[in-house]
């Protein structure tokens, strides 16, 4: 799916992808191996509680040759804002699509923008396991966890 939809965007086009953390990690190995795909920004939106078991979503961003439209100045400050209110400690880091892929596997990732070197991006993840951190972000059925991290309020 991301390679027939990266192929039919024009070279400046961009493709917004809403997908579900738990396949997130396989979405990212696709954009990984399409040659010419390019994951511009991503981060994560949702966090829902249904009485224990937890659903997430990210909205992602790729495109080909275009540059990203999020800042990473305004990434950092709302992830830093998340950071506080959840009482979540917050790791930076370069990596790599295929990187983030295995990290998005057991942690999770707030945010991601391309670096202008087009090979890495930064990452901001939660190194807490997986469902420790879903049960801070919502503690309850009636705490779902919702955020504007990349698009605009």
């Amino acid at each position: 799916m991301v390679a027939s939809a990266i192929a039919a965007l024009s070279p400046n086009g961009n493709y917004i992808l809403g997908d579900s953390g738990r396949n997130m990690p396989i979405t990212l190995n696709h954009i990984n191996k399409a040659s010419d795909a390019r994951l511009k920004v991503s981060a994560l939106v949702h966090v829902v509680n249904h009485v224990g078991r937890y659903s997430s979503s990210y909205y992602s961003v790729l495109g080909k040759n275009s540059l990203s439209l999020a800042n990473q100045q305004t990434m950092q400050q709302n992830i830093s804002e998340i950071s506080i209110k959840s009482g979540l400690p917050v790791k930076k880091q370069v990596m790599t699509v295929s990187q983030l892929a295995k990290l998005a596997a057991s942690h999770v990732y707030f945010g991601f923008i391309e670096n202008e070197n087009q090979k890495d991006g930064i990452v901001w993840y939660c190194p807490l396991p997986l469902e420790e951190t879903f049960g801070k972000l919502a503690p309850s059925e009636e705490k779902a966890f919702t955020e504007q991290i990349i698009f605009p309020k």
